[in-house]
This record gives structure tokens, C-alpha cells and sequence, in this order.
């Protein structure tokens, strides 16, 4: 079926635009959320939509406010909070609509699966599976990667600088929000099916940051190292690899 825009207004009367790609027969609904700076249409956001959709599970991607997508806001205000508040607000939307049926699945990259994981923390009982891609683990794990000389200067400085001429600089205080989240501190809460992947040579959200968090899971998890790959999984093979891994876990856990 075709892909179709979503638009709607969240808490802040904000306008957040979406893509639903809906299943012919859903048995279960998925959102997929971007990480920081990242667009809905991003490949690996489309491939996953469209494994789920061929699992039979309607999928919903939308662009964060605050971000570089079509979205309210303007992204040197970006925050980890503003992308878990979206999540909820797409969320309770959603589950007004007739084509978005339960049970729910998340997924998301970077940021986007902080966001995820901190709801699915909060909410197991409504988050039948998750899936975590090159997952921020937390704040301080951030600022540790990033190490002290990067977070003096832009504490200092009050932005960050960006690698994109063209894009304002990320202020401190989405550091000082980050900071007050922990995918680790409820990890335990996780008891439904959780699916990681991360790139062998990501340097943002790295292996070992990866395997902090599969270690606090209950079972069944799966933590996949694609080798080779940066933090952004944008390469035809790896996104064949992503496909490959999404497919054979929703065969196990989506019959």
C-alpha cells in the first residue's frame, strides 16, 4: 500500500509530520523514530518500516520538532526530552485511528532509541518488542564519549559546533537535559523482546556503550555488531544486514 503523510498537533500545538506505511492485514502497529538531526525518510528508517509492514504490522515514521525534518521547531533547541514527549504525543494520536491496532512495537535510532527505551521502561505493559539501533545509553555516557576537552568548550561557548555550516549550533542545555536520562537506571523493566544493533565502528553510541545495556536485559534479546559499519547505517550492505536481522527476529517474535 502507498505511503501516506500524517500530520498532527502534540502538547505544545506544535505540528509534527509523519509517514504511516500501513499493512494490508496489521496484526500490530510500529513507530521508528530518527536520532539527532536525523529525517523520517532516512534509509534505515525505511527499511525497517518496510520489514515490519511485510511482518504484517502498520509503521509510522515522523520527523522529531525541533529537528531538520518538517516539523515545528527549530533543531539548536532539540532535546532528549522534546523527542520522548513527541514520541508520547504521536503515540496517544495514533491510537485513536482505526489502522493503528495493538499490540505496539518501537523502534528507533540513536536518540530516537533513548526515546524509545525510556518509554518502553516506563510502559512495558503496552510495548510488546523493542528495538534500540545504535541506542544513546545516557547522558554521562555521552559527555564521557565526547570527552571533557569537547564538553568544556561547548559549555563554554553555549553551542556546539556543527560539522553542517548551515546548521545552528546544538545549545548546552540539550547537554544539561541529557544528562538527566539513563536507559540503565530501569533497564530491568524491560521485559519484553528487545533487538539491538550497532555498527562495529561507531564512535557516538560505541559497542561497549551498547553492551551496558544488553547486560541489565532479561531475556529474549539479541545485541548484532555489523562489521565494518559507522554510527549511521546507510550503506547498502549494512542496510541489507539490518534488513536481514529485522526480518528473522519478527519471524520469531511477531507469529
Amino acid at each position: 500500500m502507498p505511503t501516506e503523510r500524517l500530520v498532527l498537533t502534540n502538547r505544545h500545538n506544535e505540528k509534527i509530520v509523519g509517514l504511516v506505511d500501513k499493512a494490508r492485514a496489521p496484526k500490530g502497529s510500529v513507530v521508528i523514530m530518527h536520532g539527532l538531526g536525523g529525517q523520517k525518510e532516512e534509509k534505515v528508517l525505511q527499511v525497517i518500516a518496510n520489514i515490519f509492514v511485510q511482518h504484517n504490522i502498520t509503521a509510522i515514521r515522523f520527523d522529531a520538532t525541533n529537528g531538520v525534518g518538517e516539523s515545528s521547531g527549530s533543531y539548536e533547541d532539540a532535546t532528549t526530552t522534546n523527542f520522548i514527549e513527541n514520541l508520547e504525543d504521536v503515540l496517544q494520536s495514533a491510537q485513536e485511528e482505526p489502522w493503528f491496532p495493538q499490540p505496539l512495537y518501537l523502534a528507533g535510532h540513536s536518540l530516537g532509541g533513548l526515546a524509545s527505551t525510556i518509554y518502553a521502561e516506563k510502559h512495558p505493559d503496552l510495548v510488546k518488542a523493542l528495538a534500540p539501533i545504535a541506542t544513546v545509553v545516557s547522558g554521562e555516557l555521552t559527555a564521557e564519549v565526547r570527552g571533557e576537552a569537547y564538553m568544556h568548550r561547548w559549555k563554554q561557548q553555549g553551542r556546539r559546533t556543527e560539522t553542517d555550516p548551515h546548521r545552528p549550533g546544538l545549545k548546552w542545555s540539550h547537554m544539561e537535559d541529557r544528562l538527566r536520562y539513563d536507559a540503565l537506571e530501569n533497564a530491568t523493566a524491560l521485559t519484553m523482546p528487545v533487538l539491538m544493533i550497532v555498527g562495529e565502528n561507531d564512535t557516538h553510541t560505541p559497542v561497549v556503550h551498547q553492551a551496558l545495556l544488553f547486560e541489565q536485559l532479561k531475556n529474549p534479546k539479541e545485541l548484532h555488531v555489523i562489521s565494518g559499519a559507522p554510527h549511521e547505517l546507510a550503506a547498502p550492505e549494512q542496510l541489507a544486514q539490518v534488513q536481514t536481522i529485522f526480518s528473522a527476529w519478527l519471524d520469531r517474535i511477531a507469529s
